[in-house]
């Protein structure tokens, strides 16, 4: 699965973005859109695939989102009992509770 988005957490959004839109300008990032809370960067013929957002009540900084794409439900159901499986973890239902089911 590829990765199809990422998404973090800042503490300054405008610092951040015009930290990344200098460090990513050799790369042909540009900001793809943005107002207060978020901005997003996109690479020429591209999706936009990475996101920085302002810190919500519920957000740590650091804590941050990596979002992998998957071409159709079966592939996420094994991602998922991988993951479980991996990290030892008891079974998890959010999958089931999701939007996404």
């Amino acid at each position: 699965m590829p990765i199809n988005h990422l998404s973090i957490p800042v503490s300054s959004l405008s610092a951040s973005v015009a930290f990344y839109t200098a460090i990513l300008k050799p790369l042909a990032y540009k900001v793809y859109y943005s107002d207060p809370a978020v901005a997003g960067f996109v690479a020429p013929q591209s999706a936009p695939d990475f996101w920085l957002g302002g810190p919500t009540p519920k957000d740590k900084i650091g804590h941050n989102h990596v979002a992998f794409a998957a071409e159709n439900r079966a592939m996420v159901d094994e991602w998922h009992a991988n993951a479980v499986y991996v990290l030892n973890l008891p079974f998890s239902s959010f999958l089931q509770a999701s939007p996404w089911s």
